[in-house]
C-alpha cells in the first residue's frame, strides 16, 4: 500500500537476483527432469510471492488515504457537535475546542501528504486538491468556532459557563430552525467529503448522487434567520438594554448579532466547500 511496505516487490527482487547471480553449471536438464533445482526455485519463488500477497490482503492496514479521510471526518464531526451544543439551550458548560481541533487537523494534514506519496495502483488518484480545499475550510471553521465559544460564555471568558442571555434567545422556537439548518449543513458537507475522498474506483464521483445536493441550505438559513430576528426583537430584554449597557459583550443584541454572524460564516464556508467539491468532480 505504500513505498515503505512493498514486501512482495522486495521478495520478488531477492529471488530474481538470486537466480541471476547463480554461477553457471555444466549440468544438463531435460524436459522430463521435473525434480531439478530450477524447478524447485521457481515453485518456491511463486509460492513465497503468493503467500506475501495473501497475508498483505488479509492483514493489510488502512491506506494513508483512508486514514487522512477518517482524521478529517473526525475533525469536522467535532466542529458539528460543538456548534450543536453551543446553540442548544440545555447545554450549560462550554469548554474550548480550538486546541483539540488544531491537533486533529495537523494529523489530517500529515496523513494527506502521505496519501499524495502512496502508490494508488488500481485505485483512483488521491483527490489532493479537494483535500487541500477541505483543510482550508476546516481552518476557517475553527477560527469561527473560537469566536462562537468566547461569545457564548458569561463575560466572554471560557470557564464561566454559558451566558444567561445566550440561553434566553436560544430557547426561542424560531432559533431551533436556525440551529437545525446549520447542523444539517455541516453534516451534509461531512458526508459529501467522506464519500468523495474514500472512493477508490469508478470514474463518476459517488457523492454527486447525494440527494441533499438539491437542497438550498442558504435559502433555508436566510428564512430561518429572518424569522428568528423578528421574534428576538420582540423580547423585552432587547428594548430594555438599548443604551443601558456600556459594553457590547454585555449587550444582548450585540451577542445575538455575533452568534448569527458566526453561524452564517459556517454556512457560507460549508457552501463554498460544496462548490469546490462539485468543481473538482469534473
Amino acid at each position: 500500500h505504500s513505498s515503505a511496505g512493498a514486501s512482495a516487490g522486495l521478495l520478488s527482487a531477492y529471488f530474481a537476483s538470486n537466480g541471476i547471480m547463480e554461477q553457471c553449471t555444466t549440468e544438463v536438464f531435460t524436459v522430463n527432469d521435473v525434480m531439478g533445482k530450477s524447478y524447485f526455485m521457481i515453485i518456491n519463488s511463486l509460492a513465497a510471492v503468493f503467500l506475501v500477497f495473501a497475508v498483505d490482503t488479509v492483514l493489510a492496514p488502512e491506506t494513508a488515504a483512508h486514514l487522512a479521510t477518517n482524521a478529517y471526518s473526525r475533525a469536522i464531526k467535532v466542529i458539528t457537535e460543538v456548534v450543536s451544543d453551543l446553540l442548544k439551550p440545555t447545554v450549560l458548560e462550554i469548554r474550548p475546542h480550538t486546541g483539540e481541533l488544531a491537533i486533529r487537523m495537523r494529523k489530517a494534514g500529515l496523513l494527506g501528504r502521505q496519501a499524495e506519496a502512496e502508490p494508488r495502483l488500481w485505485r483512483n488518484p488521491w483527490r489532493g486538491l479537494l483535500f487541500g480545499d477541505a483543510m482550508i475550510s476546516a481552518t476557517n471553521m475553527r477560527v469561527t468556532l473560537s469566536g462562537m465559544e468566547h461569545s457564548s460564555v458569561e463575560g466572554g471568558r471560557l470557564g464561566g459557563g454559558k451566558a444567561d442571555k445566550m440561553r434566553a434567545f436560544t430557547k426561542l422556537q424560531s432559533f431551533a430552525q436556525v440551529r437545525k439548518v446549520v447542523v444539517e449543513m455541516l453534516e451534509h458537507v461531512e458526508d459529501l467529503l467522506d464519500s468523495a475522498l474514500s472512493q477508490e474506483t469508478g470514474e463518476v464521483m459517488h457523492a454527486l448522487g447525494n440527494p441533499q445536493l438539491r437542497r438550498d441550505f442558504n435559502g433555508e438559513f436566510a428564512a430561518a434567520v429572518k424569522g428568528f430576528v423578528a421574534e428576538v426583537n420582540r423580547m423585552p430584554e432587547i428594548s430594555q438594554e438599548r443604551g443601558a449597557v456600556n459594553s457590547l459583550e454585555l449587550d444582548m443584541a450585540g451577542q445575538v448579532s455575533m452568534i448569527l454572524c458566526c453561524t452564517w460564516a459556517l454556512v457560507a464556508e460549508a457552501s463554498q466547500l460544496q462548490r469546490c467539491l462539485l468543481e473538482r468532480a469534473h
